[in-house]
């Protein structure tokens, strides 16, 4: 003789498979959907004004909005500017260059 337990479990296990199922469909509609990025990079050299020699590079930041790169040269004391659509770099200076990043004042 069938219990009404038995019957209830059958029918959430049923929902769960059809939950289950739908969720996967979903998911490889989703991923089907979606173009890969056909994303060109290239890289190519840009001379820092000021720079002799090696330039240590600490961080690079780039803005998409304005599509500029944030160079700062840590060893020039100044942070390049680089706007990526023309390659034309602006200089901001007067920030630290010692080893540890601060500078003291006696």
């Amino acid at each position: 003789m069938k219990r009404a337990s038995d019957s209830i479990s059958l029918r959430l296990s049923t929902w769960k498979l059809i939950f289950l199922a739908g969720l996967v469909i979903f998911v490889f509609a989703v991923a089907s959907a979606q173009k890969p990025s056909a994303s060109k990079f290239t890289v190519k050299p840009v001379a820092l004004p000021g720079a002799g020699g090696l330039v240590m590079l600490d961080y690079l930041a780039y803005d998409r909005r304005s599509r500029r790169l944030w160079v700062p040269a840590g060893n020039t004391g100044s942070v390049d500017v680089i706007d990526t659509t023309t390659d034309e770099l602006k200089r901001v200076e007067g920030f630290s260059s010692s080893a540890s990043g601060i500078a003291w004042e006696a």
